[in-house]
């Protein structure tokens, strides 16, 4: 494809073609496969260029919708790795390690006065806490004595089950306090991820 610019003072000409100034070439023997209409995709900017078809060909399209969803997904598996981070049982993680387990995350929405866990309970996630959220962790202890504790964001609940152990119950009772949104990361994928960081030799963790 050549990528021609047609001058402002020559638009309303008929056949104006403009200054050929880059040929697109796309071969499927050579791996080649060049793009164009990025800079008009990331920042709104109006076309800078004509693209003209020199033979049939098929193209891949992506909208602008779709690229700026991608992009606010990595931007919230950043602040995910980061919330890993500070989490005891993640913490001798590597860089690549929490990004896989940030990628294995799923959002899970509640309402006012959902129970998120329950004491007492088998469980197989543990929940992180999105920006706008809030639940309360009530804890009862062996004398029946309860002890609250209010989280927001940032904040976790559920990790108790992700360290093993005969029965993985939880240990609080956790209810939202307002319409929110959790990431929750399942049992299973967390040990998969230090499964392979134990064969590798580089994490004891238990």
């Amino acid at each position: 494809f050549e990528v021609r610019i047609v001058p402002e003072s020559k638009l309303a000409e008929e056949g104006a073609v403009g200054n050929c100034v880059h040929v697109y070439e796309g071969s499927r023997e050579n791996h080649s496969h060049p793009s164009f209409g990025e800079l008009a995709l990331m920042y709104s900017a109006p076309r800078a260029a004509s693209i003209i078809a020199q033979s049939d060909g098929l193209l891949w399209a992506l909208h602008r919708y779709a690229f700026n969803k991608v992009i606010a997904e990595q931007s919230s598996k950043l602040e995910a790795e980061k919330m890993l981070k500070k989490i005891d049982v993640f913490k001798s993680f590597s860089s690549d390690s929490l990004k896989e387990l940030a990628s294995s995350l799923c959002e899970a929405k509640f309402s006012r006065d959902d129970v998120i866990i329950n004491e007492g309970d088998v469980g197989d996630s543990m929940y992180l806490v999105l920006p706008g959220g809030s639940c309360k962790s009530v804890r009862t202890s062996k004398n029946g004595s309860e002890s609250e504790v209010d989280l927001k964001e940032g904040g976790f609940v559920g990790e108790e089950v992700l360290k093993g152990g005969p029965e993985n119950k939880y240990q609080s009772t956790v209810t939202a306090t307002n319409k929110m949104t959790c990431w929750t990361l399942q049992k299973s994928d967390a040990k998969r991820v230090i499964s392979s960081l134990r064969k590798e030799g580089a994490t004891n963790m238990a």
